[in-house]
C-alpha cells in the first residue's frame, strides 16, 4: 500500500545517499595515497610523456579590431589525456552512468582556483586580454574522471587574439583567416605532447558583420628553445577558422552614396550650351558635396596605410568631379 511504497522512496534515496558518499570517500581516499597527484605522470618512475589531445569549439566571434589586429571570440577549451594513477575501477563497477558521465572531481577541490589533480597547463599563445563572460567564466568548467584514468577537461572562455597582420586591400570584400595558437606554459615534449583535434564549430552563432565560411584547418609544430643548458621542445597547436565580412551594410552606406554622385557628373552635360555657368556650379556643389561624403565614408574604412577597394572607388569619384569642374572653367 502507501506505506511500502513511502517506505521505498526513503529506501531508494539512501541508496543514493549513501553511493553519492561512497563516490567521494573512495575518490579522496584513493588520492591521498596517490604521489605526485599534482604533476603529470612522467614524475612517477616508469613515467612517459602524457599524451594531451586539444579541442577548441568556437562559439561567437564577437567583434575585429582592424586597427590592433585582433579578434574577440568566446569558446570551449577543452582537453583529454589518460593518467594511469587515477585508474579506480571501483568507482565505476555496476554503473553504468557513471561509466558513461565520468564522476566530477570539482567537487574536491578546496580552493575553487586550483585543481585536485594535474590539470595540463595548456594556454592560447597569442590571447592577449581576457574578457569578463560573468557567472559562465567561473561555472563554465568541467573536469570529469573516466575508466581507466581517462580525464576530459573544459572550460568557457572569452579572449582577444591578436592576428597576423589582416589584410584589407579587398575591404568591404575581404576574407580573413583568424588564429588561435595553443600551447603548454610550463610543460616540454619531455612531459607532454599535444595531439590537435579538429576545430569545432556546431555551436557557431551567427555575426551580423561576418559570416563564417566552412573553412577551419590545424597544424602542429614544435618550437625549440635553450635552457638550462639543453634543447627543450614545445608543441603548439595552430587553429585557423576563416570568416568573409558581410559587406551589405557598407555598399549601402558607404558605395552607393558616391555612385549616386557620380551618376550626377553625366546629367552635368544635359545642361544646355549656354549654361556654363550653371555645369560650373552644379559641379563644384558636387564636388564639395562628395568632399563632405568622404570624411563619413572614412570612418567606417579601416585605418591602414595602404588604399582598399573603397579607398579607390572614392578617390576615382572624387577626380572624376575634380576633372568635371576643371573642363567646365575652361
Amino acid at each position: 500500500g502507501p506505506a511500502l511504497a513511502a517506505a521505498v522512496v526513503v529506501l531508494l534515496a539512501a541508496v543514493r545517499s549513501a553511493a553519492a558518499v561512497d563516490v567521494d570517500t573512495i575518490l579522496r581516499a584513493h588520492l591521498a595515497n596517490t604521489t605526485n597527484v599534482l604533476h603529470p605522470p612522467a614524475y612517477s618512475p616508469g613515467g612517459k610523456p602524457v599524451n594531451v589531445s586539444v579541442q577548441v569549439n568556437v562559439i561567437s566571434l564577437t567583434r575585429v579590431d582592424e586597427l590592433s589586429s585582433t579578434a574577440v571570440f568566446t569558446i570551449f577549451h577543452r582537453t583529454s589525456w589518460t593518467d594511469p594513477r587515477l585508474d579506480v575501477p571501483e568507482l565505476f563497477e555496476g554503473n553504468s552512468v557513471l561509466q558513461a558521465e565520468g564522476v566530477s572531481l570539482l567537487g574536491l577541490q578546496d580552493d575553487p582556483d586550483t585543481y585536485p589533480v594535474w590539470v595540463p597547463d595548456t594556454y592560447f599563445t597569442n590571447a592577449v586580454d581576457r574578457i569578463d563572460e560573468g557567472e559562465l567564466s567561473e561555472t563554465g568548467r568541467l573536469l570529469n574522471l573516466f575508466p581507466g584514468g581517462f580525464l576530459f577537461f573544459s572550460r568557457f572562455e572569452a579572449w582577444s587574439f591578436l592576428q597576423e597582420r589582416l589584410d584589407l586591400r579587398e575591404f568591404p570584400e575581404d576574407t580573413q583567416d583568424f588564429e588561435f595558437n595553443v600551447g603548454s606554459y610550463g610543460y616540454s615534449t619531455n612531459m607532454l605532447r599535444l595531439q590537435p583535434l579538429e576545430l569545432g564549430t556546431a555551436n557557431l552563432e551567427e555575426n551580423p558583420l561576418w559570416e563564417f565560411t566552412g573553412r577551419t584547418k590545424f597544424d602542429l609544430r614544435t618550437d625549440f628553445f635553450f635552457g638550462s643548458g639543453q634543447r627543450l621542445g614545445y608543441d603548439v597547436v595552430q587553429y585557423r577558422i576563416q570568416f568573409a565580412r558581410r559587406s551589405e551594410s557598407y555598399i549601402i552606406q558607404h558605395i552607393i552614396p558616391v555612385t549616386v554622385l557620380m551618376f550626377f557628373v553625366s546629367a552635368i552635360f544635359w545642361l544646355r550650351d549656354n549654361g556654363s555657368a550653371d555645369r560650373l556650379h552644379l559641379s563644384v556643389t558636387l564636388l564639395l558635396t562628395l568632399a563632405a561624403l568622404t570624411f563619413v565614408v572614412t570612418e567606417g574604412i579601416p585605418k591602414v596605410d595602404y588604399t582598399t577597394k573603397t579607398t579607390e572607388f572614392v578617390l576615382f569619384g572624387f577626380f572624376l568631379l575634380f576633372g568635371s569642374s576643371c573642363l567646365h572653367i575652361v
